[in-house]
């Protein structure tokens, strides 16, 4: 049952037998909801809907008038490119963060090189995009309506560590507890979330029409990350994350920014 642990296997101890486990849990999870790593996305229940949905029109009333939506998903799923287009809209009302990674970039010309360390800095501009936007709402007066779309951020933060975790790129010491179990999954939780899926193939396929490779551009990675986006997002159905999007990708540009507004809409309770 157990798939592409040939990276777990080489390990010793807890560390082996914790990712073992893992691996087992995720592949079960996936079975009882009849999905696989080979799954695709058009056989994820619910696909190009929403889940939970909790308009944010519907909140004006409530205390909590923050509007933030995490925008996460596959590399090469159109994010960057998605939200983009949604600036150019020209909507006040709608702020878009930088992907935290890109300031990475810059940073790895100084930055340590262990993997612990990038790993932080990667948690750091996550966060520091959060505080931008705060800022953005302030200069353009629209505290009470800014609808705030973050390009990956938090919550793909411990998705994506979790793949690289079963992958051996970064110690599981720092991740798991003995008696705590699991700590990096205390993730922030969004007033929304959209979750771009597509294959592992896709992804690899895109990546060589752009000529944008990646050091995890590689059938066994992105096979693991897949996964992880499978768990989540049965998870987040469970959790009862409030407006859950997961939007098919594998679409041309356009139908996936079609498919991006429509979802929006839904969430916002008005035309995006």
């Amino acid at each position: 049952m157990i798939k592409a642990v040939a990276k777990i296997k080489s390990r010793t101890g807890i560390e082996r037998d914790v990712l073992l486990a893992e691996k087992f849990a995720i592949e079960r999870l996936l079975l009882e909801n009849g999905l696989s790593h080979t799954s695709s996305p058009q056989e994820i229940p619910g696909i190009d809907s929403v889940f939970n949905l909790v308009p944010f029109k519907s909140r004006q009333h409530s205390n909590k008038v923050s509007r933030n939506i995490s925008v996460l998903g596959m590399p090469r799923s159109g994010k960057d490119t998605l939200i983009e287009r949604l600036n150019s809209l020209g909507n006040k009302n709608i702020i878009t963060t930088s992907e935290p990674y890109a300031h990475i970039k810059e940073w790895k010309k100084t930055m340590p090189q262990d993997p612990m360390t990038q790993e932080h800095l990667r948690l750091a501009g996550a966060l520091g995009e959060l505080i931008v936007s705060e800022i953005e709402k302030r200069k353009r007066g629209v505290e009470k309506t800014a609808i705030v779309i973050h390009n990956k951020g938090v919550m793909d933060h411990a998705i994506f560590t979790a793949a690289r975790l079963m992958y051996g790129e970064i110690p599981l010491q720092d991740y798991f507890d003995q008696e705590q179990g699991w700590i990096f999954r205390a993730g922030m939780e969004m007033d929304a979330a959209i979750i771009f899926m597509q294959t592992p193939e896709t992804s690899m396929e895109r990546s060589t029409l752009e000529n944008r490779r990646g050091n995890h551009m590689n059938k066994e990675f992105l096979t693991l990350l897949y996964e992880q986006y499978l768990r989540s997002i049965l998870v987040l159905r469970k959790k009862r994350q409030p407006s859950l999007a997961v939007i098919d990708t594998s679409s041309d540009i356009d139908e996936n920014f079609l498919k991006l507004r429509v979802s929006l809409s839904s969430i916002c309770g008005e035309k995006i």
